[in-house]
């Protein structure tokens, strides 16, 4: 199970844009979601543009620190199609096994 982590460093994060390859804007990482055991950091939560508030999860091994600023190798399209998540908790086993079942699949 993933929980939120309130890690200095790894909080330096929140508000940054996440953007593909290619340089389309995906969104703003609102959240990090680190293993309950571990600590370490596992989901970067983006909050999608547009007037409802979406959130999706993205492996934090995905994020490329780049001269452009944070980069993954993931289009909008795909990112929208990730399982949703729901802020202000952590989350369920069940969540996070779909959230896998997802990411290995693309």
């Amino acid at each position: 199970m993933a929980v939120h982590i309130p890690d200095l460093a790894i909080r330096s994060y929140l508000g940054h844009e996440v953007r593909s390859t290619t340089g389309q804007l995906l969104g703003h990482i609102v959240d990090i979601l680190a293993d309950a055991e571990s600590a370490v950091p596992q989901w970067v939560v983006v909050g999608l543009p547009g007037l409802l508030p979406r959130h999706r999860a993205l492996p934090f091994a995905l994020l490329l620190q780049t001269a452009r600023g944070l980069v993954v190798p993931v289009s909008r399209t795909t990112l929208r199609n990730s399982p949703q998540i729901r802020l202000g908790s952590a989350m369920t086993a069940r969540q996070e096994l779909d959230l896998h079942a997802f990411w290995t699949g693309h």
